[in-house]
């Protein structure tokens, strides 16, 4: 990953936020091509200087911001936490639903993510922030059936790879998604889930 010092006093940790936060939000507007440490830091109100303290160049802010999107892509699941479901397949709905506006928030996240400025280690975090997603599609599954799914893990792991891609091809097709796109993402991982489901008991 590119160079970065991690801040560990408050008033740091409010400079590197506003620095991302300034990132992303020119992410939305404009092409990363375009986005450079003097538009970024303008974009922020920090001197040059306040940037360097914390970050080794621009590559490095995306870096940092990739990391803080797949932390957040992992927090999407907690909305789900405290709901009920009729059914398993209701489950597997609200699963994409939740993940489709949360691309459909972070217009940055996707400007990021299809423009392939990804460093190695945030690409690594990324497959471990699905595995950590995967491991929560299985306790919200068990939660609509009632029961502990007797299944193997990589059904829901490979359920999240398969809505991960997806749900970006959706977003390249139409700028705020294709609703064709997800619904049949949920009929595609009902299909496969369903095949590993037991009979209802």
């Amino acid at each position: 990953m590119p160079n970065r010092r991690i801040p560990k006093q408050r008033r740091s940790q409010i400079k590197v936020s506003q620095i991302l936060d300034a990132a992303a939000e020119l992410l939305e507007k404009m092409p990363i091509d375009d986005l450079s440490v003097r538009v970024i830091t303008q974009h922020a109100g920090v001197a040059p200087p306040t940037f360097y303290a914390y970050f080794s160049d621009r590559d490095a802010v995306l870096s940092a911001l990739g990391m803080r999107y797949v932390e957040e892509a992992a927090w999407v699941m907690d909305q789900l936490d405290d709901r009920t479901f009729a059914t398993w397949e209701d489950a597997v709905d609200a699963m994409v639903d939740a993940y489709v506006n949360w691309f459909r928030v972070r217009i940055g996240f996707r400007a990021l993510w299809f423009s392939g400025h990804l460093d190695v280690s945030v690409v690594a975090a990324d497959r471990m922030g699905n595995s950590a997603i995967a491991d929560r599609t299985r306790s919200v599954l068990e939660r609509a059936v009632g029961y502990p799914l007797d299944i193997p893990r990589y059904v829901s792991r490979f359920s999240v790879e398969l809505a991960d891609r997806l749900l970006r091809y959706g977003f390249e097709e139409e700028t705020n998604g294709s609703e064709l796109v997800f619904d049949e993402i949920k009929r595609a991982l009902r299909a496969y889930v369903s095949t590993y489901m037991p009979s209802q008991r």
